[in-house]
């Protein structure tokens, strides 16, 4: 749940990786053009109501029918269940994003509950732009929300060789951690991600000193490509 800044980093060079795939297409702008017939005479002396400019159309890469038309919406693992998420997981997703031991490295401290919301938000906006994104995931035992863990456009500023390229995050609630389910989550989502002929390759970005996340990424196959610096805060860049 991080947010991270980039800066650029002197001494952090990109180096040879996978081929990237670039994620978002610009597509064509609609050409200028004539605005639309949509002012008014001038009625006692006012001035006319200016004329409204044409609407820009989506450009359609960004449909996510062409962008991820296979992706999965719900994936389950053994012991996990992970959906998109909908406004009905804010609750849990606030309590979880209040507790202020998931930001030990972070810049930042523990979210009120409209930062939470905004979060929300963004997840599920991601979805509706990209066709895939960051899941909920619940313990299938339980029934109850253990954290966030999926794949999403950050556009941190970094390079086509990062951002052009899914980033993978997970976040798992306090509660449910040294279980492996960071692991097991991520590593579904890294499969479904690399089987999409459009995403195929994964990044991530990782603080220096979170040694619980740098044994995920390597259990997940990621190595270490490039070191930058955020926001105060070293982190290695990793590819798969």
């Amino acid at each position: 749940m991080n947010e991270w800044a980039a800066n650029d980093d002197a001494a952090g060079q990109a180096i040879a990786g996978p081929p990237w795939t670039r994620l978002f297409g610009r597509g064509p702008l609609p050409a200028d053009g004539p605005a639309n017939n949509d002012s008014a005479p001038a009625r006692n002396g006012d001035e006319a109501r200016p004329a409204l400019a044409a609407p820009i159309a989506i450009p359609p890469r960004l449909a996510p029918s062409l962008t991820a038309p296979r992706f999965p919406r719900r994936i389950e693992t053994p012991r996990l269940a992970l959906d998109m998420p909908t406004l009905e997981d804010f609750h849990a997703l606030q309590r979880m994003a209040a507790d202020a031991s998931m930001f030990r490295y972070s810049e930042r401290g523990a979210m009120t509950a409209d930062e939470a919301w905004n979060l929300l938000l963004r997840h599920v906006g991601h979805w509706l732009v990209a066709g895939y994104g960051v899941f909920t995931v619940r313990d299938k035992a339980s029934g109850r929300f253990a954290g966030l863990v999926g794949g999403s456009s950050f556009q941190r500023n970094l390079g086509p060789d990062f951002d052009a390229v899914p980033e993978m995050t997970w976040t798992i609630a306090s509660e449910f951690r040294g279980r492996g389910f960071a692991t097991e989550a991520a590593a579904a989502v890294v499969e479904a991600v690399e089987a999409q002929p459009a995403l195929q390759s994964t990044v991530c970005l990782i603080h220096v000193d979170n040694q619980a996340s740098l044994r995920v990424a390597a259990k997940l196959g990621f190595r270490f490509f490039r070191y930058c610096d955020y926001r105060g805060y070293g982190a290695g860049l990793f590819c798969r």
